[in-house]
């Protein structure tokens, strides 16, 4: 008779490879991605199912035995199974991660791994270190699999983070069962066995599909290394809670802090559970409560949330005092001799010192930073090279002198924002999109109450695991909250410039888990009431093989907003931006997504490394300042009004605020010719003459008007001033002159650009002097409004840009994407009038078929084409146009809108009734279509054929009462026509963009380009 955990780790192995072989198969014939991916979860959902009737049907133990599964064949069943479902994980995060940079960070970290550089505050460098690691393994064989031809390095380091997050997920099913286990006395039925396992897969795959996770499993991020030490610590905890009597359970808690400390190479979210842990322990363990020195040594292990230079105070300390107290104690008596006592203090001490010194070395790992930043690499953010500056570093102080503690009671929100449902950075706002749409989960009540359920039914069942997950739950979230503290917008601070949802990952996975542990919780009742009732345990499995399939519900809600598998536009993007440059030029970017992609652009894949990108937001940091200036070495020759020659410096004779000495008062200025110049890292230079010693000086002042005049713009005019070829002294202009004068034949070397992206107010001063040059404004000599080189343009839209899949609606578009593609929309149109001003139609209507080729779905690029059209009165273009939009988007109702509205302000509304009955065609039940109609029925003083409508409507939508009450009074007073209220029943209007006589107004339009947000803490 084969023995059972024979049975069962046969099937383990079958199904693994059942599971591998078939997930290469449909990835390399399947037509569609979605296809494939719901292949592999189908596989995932039915194995459970498997496993039982595998067991039932193998089973050869006598009649009259019990159904029996030894605690190790149970253990190898575990283990199996967190494989698959990491597997399963895995799989789903293959088939769509994103084959390139994606936006925000995760161009900085690609870089930064491929570089060895030093990244944003705190860093990250064990991170960095196996990106390196990853980015060299040559893993072109399994290219094909996403049909390429070979594997970049950003899709490497985006599968890296996505197999870390498959692997945290194994191990949160790991956790989940253990829990489970529980609700058991002892697992000794089918029944019990299935509620164990079923309750771990749910839990650990709506974690894995939930919104936030998944959206950090597609990207080069930090939170998947995280989330898979946040969980190995919990599981490790739970393993010494199991082991704490045996002598050698100590080594778990020794290893905790060691993985912990080197989470902080990863991201600082990993130490959030170790209050948690340290109070499970001195509850679990009366020896550990009362053991002065695990109390000191934990005290010190806490002291690295405070300040960097208050722990290594307290390292060093806690260290020396171990160590020491573990000598004395060793050789204060012969062994034989020793009390208990003093075996008992040797041994906490040496057991304290151990503890301390693995979470040193661990620790230790962020000595990258100092080491790296000490080589100058071509990204060294904050220049971390000395004790001092890697303390500021480690303490994040780029983004305030401030603590986090400090912070932390300094509320930068309301409440009910940073708890509720507010823009960018509500807890629940979050929590209710995460495992399905807010209709689906009733605004996130329903996953909400099956934890809640769990935490309730478990409390009674263990109340030392308990006690450990729902501590880690609270700091992850509750915990979080208070601590993060996130600006609404109503507190006289900034709102946060993005969605801070990903702060939450540990918060939301451990919900889920919660949620598997709920889900147990309502199994073991329900078979509990089956057995007292004696009906057959069928019920129970079938029950459990729905349960199964609830990862289905957040795998088919999130799939589509998480598929970037074809998603290039962060690239694109940022490839267009820099080809958008003359040669070996400056251009100012101004936050995240017009810095770190195009970082990631020059440093991995070596495009446009002429181009200097000088951040406006870091150029307010001396180090920033110092390393523009240094990046190459370059000779400077001039003299000043005085005659006096100087070479490569500006001399000042005061050390005074040197902003204020230089923009209010004004001091004698030298402008150099460039008589040598050495490209050492690819860059041209950058002219900039102050010292490091009057960079060090730099200050923001307010100037007579109350203007504030901040570093960069300090910087930005300076450089300026620094770029002619021919030597002229000159004064520093006042903040509202651009201090040059107006002369055609002016030429700025190196170039100067300011990308679309950098807001208004940063080039205020220069927007008369700025020409529109594809996604940049280059700087000229010449002053003038909306100044626009048509031939540039064209050959940068038509021959140079890449625009891959903007045009396709199976990829997903997030909000930041197309708040930055409207600067795409701005280009097109921009050079689209300047053609049509000049009086070439034939190009400027190509201009806009090539933009609705490229941008179907923005009706700011349809509706200005109407305009052209229809100011021109041709008609049949419009209807041409308007055909091809709405078989583009036929239920686009906004651009059917706006072609209705542009017809009925060029004085047709008859055709703009035509075109609004065409849309209701394909859309019979959109209500905003049918006021609409109404309303140019009304219009046209066309009242009966609106009544008739007005009927139809009703007839289909009885509960309209105002349209009844409407239509009670027309029948009662047939004279009386009064037009119902509704919703936009008045047609469009449209701002004029560029003075363009073919242009109507009225409605605003955002035509101008759309900013980035500047650079932000992480």
């Amino acid at each position: 008779m084969p023995h059972v955990d024979q049975i069962i780790l046969i099937h383990g192995a079958v199904w693994l490879a059942a599971a591998i072989l078939s997930g290469i198969i449909t990835a390399i014939v399947a037509n569609s991605r979605n296809q494939s991916a719901l292949n592999w979860f189908f596989i995932g959902a039915i194995a459970p199912f498997v496993s039982f009737i595998a067991l039932f049907k193998t089973k050869e133990i006598p009649p009259g035995e019990k159904f029996y599964i030894s605690e190790s064949g149970y253990r190898v069943m575990r283990r199996w199974y967190a494989a698959l479902i990491a597997l399963i994980a895995m799989i789903v995060y293959a088939e769509t991660a994103q084959p390139t940079v994606p936006f925000w960070d995760c161009g900085e970290f690609i870089a930064c791994s491929y570089s060895l550089s030093v990244p944003h505050p705190p860093g990250a460098p064990l991170f960095l270190l196996i990106g390196r690691l990853v980015s060299m393994l040559p893993l072109d064989f399994i290219a094909p699999l996403w049909g390429l031809e070979e594997l970049t390095v950003a899709h490497k380091l985006n599968l890296m983070s996505g197999l870390f997050n498959a692997l945290a997920i194994g191990v949160l099913f790991l956790i989940v069962t253990k829990a489970a286990e529980k609700f058991f006395y002892r697992l000794n039925k089918a029944s019990d066995y299935g509620i164990t396992l079923v309750s771990g897969f749910v839990g650990a795959l709506l974690a894995a599909f939930a919104y936030t996770y998944w959206n950090n499993a597609v990207e080069a991020e930090v939170y998947g290394p995280a989330m898979l030490i946040t969980n190995a610590v919990i599981y490790i905890a739970m393993m010494w809670y199991e082991r704490r009597e045996k002598p050698d359970s100590d080594r778990y808690l020794v290893f905790i802090p060691y993985i912990l400390y080197l989470g902080i190479a990863i991201h600082l979210t990993v130490m959030i559970i170790l209050p948690a842990v340290f109070l499970f322990v001195i509850f679990s363990s009366p020896e550990k409560r009362k053991d002065p020195f695990f109390w000191l040594t934990w005290i010190v292990l806490f002291s690295v949330a405070t300040t960097f230079s208050i722990f290594l105070w307290c390292m060093a300390l806690g260290l020396s005092f171990s160590l020491i107290g573990t000598i004395i104690a060793h050789l204060s008596a012969p062994a034989k001799k020793r009390s208990r006592a003093s075996r008992w203090v040797a041994r906490s001490l040496g057991l304290s010192f151990i503890t301390l010194l693995l979470a040193a070395l661990a620790f230790g790992i962020c000595t990258y930073t100092l080491i790296r930043s000490a080589q100058d690499p071509l990204i060294d953010e904050n220049d971390p090279e000395t004790i001092e500056s890697f303390s500021d570093y480690m303490d994040r102080k780029q983004y305030g002198q401030e603590s986090m503690w400090e912070l932390m009671f300094k509320r930068k929100g309301q409440w009910k924002n940073q708890l509720g449902v507010h823009p960018r950075m509500g807890f629940w706002g979050f929590f209710m999109r995460q495992w399905s749409s807010p209709l689906v989960s009733l605004r996130g009540l329903i996953p909400f109450a099956v934890a809640l359920f769990g935490i309730f039914m478990f409390v009674g069942k263990h109340k030392q695991f308990w006690l450990l997950l729902f501590l880690c739950l609270l700091v992850a979230t509750l915990g979080l909250v208070i601590y993060i503290n996130f600006s609404d917008g109503t507190q006289g601070i900034k709102l946060e410039v993005r969605d801070r949802d990903y702060f939450f990952t540990p918060g939301y996975m451990l919900f889920s888990g919660w949620i598997g542990v709920g889900i147990a919780a309502i199994l073991a009742l329900f078979n509990k009431l089956r057995r007292q009732a004696r009906l057959p345990g069928v019920i129970t499995l079938v029950l459990v093989f729905i349960m199964t399939l609830l990862p289905v519900v957040p795998l088919k809600a999130n799939w589509f907003t998480h598929d970037r598998s074809r998603n290039y536009i962060p690239h694109d993007y940022a490839y267009n931006i820099l080809n958008s440059c003359d040669k070996n030029s400056v251009l100012f970017t101004n936050g995240d997504n017009d810095t770190f992609p195009l970082w990631f652009l020059q440093v991995v894949k070596n495009i446009r490394s002429d181009v200097c990108i000088a951040n406006l937001s870091l150029l307010n940091t001396n180090w920033y300042i110092k390393q523009l200036k240094t990046r190459t070495y370059y000779k400077y020759t001039g003299k000043t009004s005085t005659g006096r020659i100087v070479e490569g410096k500006l001399e000042a004779e005061d050390e005074f605020d040197l902003g204020r000495k230089l923009n209010a008062r004004g001091i004698e200025l030298v402008s150099f010719e460039v008589s040598e110049k050495v490209n050492q890292f690819g860059h041209d230079f950058v002219p900039i003459a102050f010292t490091d010693d009057q960079i060090d000086l730099l200050r923001p002042y307010r100037t007579r008007d109350n203007q504030i005049v901040r570093v960069q713009d300090i910087m930005v005019r300076h450089l300026i001033d620094h770029t002619k070829t021919t030597a002229k002294i000159e004064q520093y202009p006042e903040p509202d002159s651009t201090g040059r004068s107006a002369d055609t034949t002016y030429v700025f070397d190196p170039p100067i650009y300011f990308a679309v992206t950098v807001s208004p107010e940063n080039k205020l001063n220069y927007a008369s002097y700025l020409r529109m040059e594809g996604l940049a404004y280059r700087l000229t000599g010449k002053k003038g409004e909306r100044q626009v080189e048509p031939d540039i343009m064209k050959n940068y839209l038509f021959n140079v840009y890449k625009f891959r899949g903007l045009n396709d609606s199976t990829i997903d578009k997030d909000d930041n994407s197309l708040k930055l593609l409207q600067n795409y929309t701005t280009a097109f149109m921009t050079l689209a009038l300047e053609l049509h001003t000049r009086g070439r139609e034939s190009e400027s209507r190509e201009v806009m078929e090539r933009a609705l080729e490229i941008l179907p779905y923005d009706w700011r690029v349809a509706m200005f084409s109407a305009d052209i059209y229809a100011g021109q009165g041709k008609w049949e273009e419009l209807d041409s146009l308007y055909e091809v939009v709405l078989k583009q988007d036929p239920h686009n109702i906004r651009l059917i809108r706006v072609f209705a509205d542009v017809c009925y302000q060029k004085g047709n509304p008859d055709r703009a009734l035509g075109i609004i009955k065409k849309g209701r065609r394909l859309n019979p039940d959109d209500e905003n279509l049918f006021t609409a109609m109404l309303g140019y029925y009304y219009a046209s003083n066309k009242t009966e054929e609106m009544n008739i409508e007005i009927e139809k409507w009703l007839e289909k939508h009885p509960e309209n009462e105002q349209l009844r009450r409407y239509m009670n009074q027309i029948k009662q007073q047939p004279q009386m026509q009064v037009i119902p209220k509704g919703e936009e029943t008045a047609p469009l209007s449209h701002e004029d963009i560029g003075g363009g006589q073919a242009l109507p107004t009225g409605r605003q339009i955002e035509t101008g380009p759309v900013a980035d947000e500047p650079v932000v803490p992480e």
